[in-house]
């Protein structure tokens, strides 16, 4: 799909018109997406019988997939316009795995123009590495026959917040873990992680307020502490049906 210059509504760069000044520009505009593990330049047509908009192919780290956005068709929405500005000429977008993106290199030269750096991903490879621990506590507290309440409640709402902060870190959001829960939640539904459901702002304001009480020392309930695992699950499926990585809290009991 191209975007065309004369629909961007921001100021635009010269024209990049030599291949350094084009990976400049691109790299410009994925510094800030993580998400984004590289990018490919599609060649011009040699005979000069192509128009003259850059062509991309833009690959995605498939752990997080592409930021939701209200009107996307393409899945380049979310950045199209920003490398438009950046490289002051038309862009043709398309992410891998589409029709166009395989059918490119049997008729055009493609060349890597685009490396995400190993840094870049690195925050949000830590909140998952942090919720998959929390997940995995909350888990062991909660198939132990005395169950250890609150470390399920403290552990399932985090592993909630870490697995928000992952995925919002990696579209390039506001990942602040200081925050409380539904803040956490406002800040990955804002950049595009989760679409908003009625459920998810009182379940994570439930979820908040469970992880204080255990982390001040208040006495949590078994229904509680059940409940608080429930709803970090659900927040689970919803992260994980649309492509965001997430961790369950197991309830089988161990025999």
């Amino acid at each position: 799909m191209t975007y065309f210059l004369k629909d961007c509504r921001r100021k635009v760069s010269p024209p990049a018109k030599e291949r350094e000044d084009i990976a400049r520009a691109v790299a410009e505009t994925f510094a800030t997406r993580p998400y984004v593990r590289f990018a490919v330049f599609i060649k011009p047509y040699t005979d000069g019988s192509g128009d003259d908009s850059v062509e991309l192919i833009a690959v995605p780290d498939r752990r997080f997939g592409v930021p939701l956005v209200p009107w996307a068709a393409t899945g380049c929405e979310e950045f199209a316009y920003d490398l438009v500005a950046a490289l002051g000429r038309d862009v043709d977008c398309c992410l891998d795995k589409c029709e166009r993106a395989r059918l490119a290199p049997i008729h055009r030269a493609i060349t890597p123009i685009y490396r995400r750096p190993d840094s870049a991903i690195e925050p949000a490879d830590r909140y998952l590495a942090s919720a998959r621990a929390d997940a995995a506590i909350a888990s062991s507290a909660l198939r132990c026959h005395r169950m250890n309440a609150d470390h399920v409640a403290r552990r399932a709402a985090r592993s909630v917040g870490q697995c928000l902060l992952a995925a919002t870190s990696a579209f390039g959001g506001k990942d602040d873990p200081t925050a409380a829960l539904p803040d956490i939640l406002a800040n990955a539904i804002g950049c595009g992680v989760l679409h908003r459901r009625g459920w998810m702002d009182s379940a994570a304001g439930r979820l908040e307020d469970w992880m204080s009480a255990a982390e001040g020392g208040t006495y949590i309930g078994e229904g509680d502490t059940l409940e608080a695992a429930c709803l970090a699950n659900r927040f689970a499926d919803k992260l994980l049906e649309d492509g965001r990585p997430a961790f369950h809290v197991e309830a089988q009991r161990l025999p």
